[in-house]
């Protein structure tokens, strides 16, 4: 499977979680002049001029909402894009906490739309062309998580057993390999691999972005990763696993060291969530 992790999910028994352990680490890589990722944990979000990890605990009396960006380092204006896409989201905070399950997606589209259409503005005045993040959402309640993306950040979900990406790559390289040009393992030397075919910014004619949606899926006994794809092209899923099964508490520091290890050269943030009881 080399370094393209598929995605296989089932649901389990509905219990109760009582609280999130999480970590977050992001880092500029080996190779990069500028941290162009930037990231959002439940009301707090980042521009990311520093390397920089933690460790935070949170309680499940509210839905919980957590986001990871990358800002396009092929396009100009990538750090200013992931981090409007970040102070967005905080605007947007109450309305994506307070709705219903089954209008959720409807608010995430809503967020989006305004991140799209703030992206496009800053680029527009800064006459930089076009400009863009990627964009990857969990949104946690009691009893279920449900995931958002548009571009190549990965979701990931680990049950003790297996780790699969719950969310699909938007790139023309993917896209290739679900009309069955080529194989999975092709696709990770094609120079299309990382090209994106949607993210925040794309839509410069200020239609409305659309998300892709996933879930809802159980949470119980199960840990979650954001992260942009600086970590997944770097490190197997495996070497991850390994990281994941650990007694380690910052695991997205660990996974970020592991990347950097690895001669990374994107760069790498990650959020993990371990759902305990």
């Amino acid at each position: 499977m080399g370094k393209i992790i598929r995605s296989i999910f089932t649901k389990k028994r509905h219990e109760k979680v009582e609280r999130l352990l999480v970590s977050y680490s992001t880092n500029i890589g080996m190779h990069r002049e500028e941290n162009q990722d930037n990231y959002f944990i439940d009301s707090t979000g980042r521009k990311m001029k520093e390397n920089i990890s933690g460790v935070r605990q949170l309680d499940l009396s509210e839905r919980r909402v957590f986001s990871v960006f990358d800002g396009m380092g092929g396009e100009a204006c990538g750090a200013e894009a992931s981090e409007l896409a970040s102070a967005v989201l905080i605007d947007c905070l109450r309305e994506v906490k307070e709705a219903l399950p089954e209008m959720l997606s409807d608010v995430v589209n809503d967020y989006i739309s305004r991140a799209n259409n703030e992206i496009c503005d800053m680029a527009s005045g800064k006459g930089c062309g076009t400009s863009g993040s990627t964009f990857a959402m969990v949104c946690i309640d009691e009893k279920y998580f449900r995931g958002y993306s548009l571009g190549d950040s990965k979701i990931l979900m680990y049950d003790k057993k297996s780790l699969c990406q719950i969310n699909e790559d938007q790139t023309v390289a993917a896209q290739k390999v679900r009309a069955g040009i080529y194989s999975w393992e092709e696709a990770v030397n094609k120079e299309d691999f990382s090209k994106l075919t949607m993210f925040i910014g794309v839509d410069f004619v200020k239609k409305g972005l659309v998300s892709r949606n996933y879930g809802p899926f159980d949470i119980m006994g199960k840990t979650i990763v954001l992260c942009s794809d600086g970590l997944t092209n770097a490190c197997d899923t495996e070497e991850i696993i390994e990281i994941l099964s650990s007694t380690v508490q910052n695991k997205a520091e660990a996974l970020v060291n592991l990347a950097l290890c690895n001669d990374a050269d994107d760069n790498v943030t990650c959020i993990v969530i371990d759902c305990i009881c």
